[in-house]
């Protein structure tokens, strides 16, 4: 009688094994299937950001004035928070932004603008408008995010 309770003690342990194996794999294919449409999200919205911030470049090339656009941004991306980042060297400026908490490093998804301008300035997603702003100093086009607080 005790070699039958023993065979299944250890099938309840196989079976709670297997179980287990199971239910992470498909835990990890949920999340890979989550993945693909968030970085997609975050891509078109960089592209978002872009255009506007080039019709903000062309404006102020065309009348030399200074002009600003508040963008209502989403508050995340799926359930993950989110970072858009303006970054420049020399040679050419670009939007870059990433899922998760801004970092040092450079985002995966970047999307450039044209040369010639200078931008600075980054946005964390949460409450609150981004102010995309726009002026002329010298022969130099400066473009600029920053994030307009939510009023209480």
């Amino acid at each position: 009688m005790p070699t039958h309770a023993a065979s299944h003690i250890y099938s309840f342990f196989g079976l709670t094994v297997i179980s287990c194996i199971l239910i992470s794999s498909f835990s990890a294919f949920a999340i890979n299937l989550q993945a693909g449409p968030e970085q997609l999200h975050l891509t078109n919205l960089l592209k978002h950001v872009a255009s506007k911030g080039c019709e903000l470049v062309a404006f102020t090339t065309i009348t030399n004035s200074t002009s600003a656009e508040i963008l209502d941004l989403p508050t995340s991306i799926g359930s993950k928070p989110y970072w858009i980042r303006l970054n420049n060297l020399s040679s050419s400026a670009w939007i870059e932004g990433s899922l998760g908490v801004i970092h040092g490093n450079p985002g995966p998804a970047r999307i450039y603008l044209p040369n010639g301008i200078a931008v600075t300035g980054n946005y964390s997603g949460g409450f609150g408008s981004a102010i995309l702003r726009c002026h002329r100093q010298g022969s130099t086009i400066y473009l600029t995010l920053t994030k307009r607080e939510a009023l209480s």
